[in-house]
């Protein structure tokens, strides 16, 4: 089930991220090409709510809540989400046009680099014609990074 998604009739995306910090990062690959290509974006997730200054051209919010939050949802043409667990106020039963990125095979490929699957969904999926490898995330000026210009972080499992 690789169909495309049709996104010509879609006016504003809600792109609801995995509760997964790295998942999120990545998957703002899909995020930036959406917005690169002129798509009306909004992102929800907690953790890149807290690092939105890092993600400083992107409209992120945190999961909508409460009694409001189907409200807010259902503003969106189109609910897009990276996995299953992701999906609010069982939206799938009522919003009618509810993606989940994880239900299609190309999304779950083994054998190929992570960020390599986000450009093949915008690519082939999305159809989306002009892509990068890009999140997007850009080092606020005022980080410590800007002071220790020759100084590497590694994560320990990278």
């Amino acid at each position: 089930m690789n169909t495309p998604i049709n996104l010509s009739q879609i006016k504003k995306t809600a792109f609801i991220m995995s509760k997964a910090l790295g998942d999120s990062i990545i998957a703002m690959v899909i995020a930036n090409n959406l917005q690169k290509n002129g798509h009306h974006l909004t992102v929800f997730s907690n953790h890149l709510f807290a690092l939105k200054h890092w993600f400083i051209d992107f409209d992120i919010q945190p999961y909508p809540t409460g009694e409001t939050g189907r409200q807010k949802l259902a503003a969106y043409d189109l609910l897009l989400h990276t996995y299953e667990e992701s999906i609010l106020y069982e939206a799938e039963q009522w919003h009618k046009n509810v993606v989940v990125l994880n239900h299609y095979p190309m999304y779950r490929r083994n054998n190929v680099h992570i960020v390599d699957v986000q450009v093949d969904v915008c690519k082939d999926l999305l159809g989306l014609t002009q892509t990068t490898r890009s999140n997007g995330m850009k080092a606020p000026k005022d980080s410590a990074g800007q002071h220790h210009k020759q100084q590497i972080i590694n994560h320990p499992t990278a």
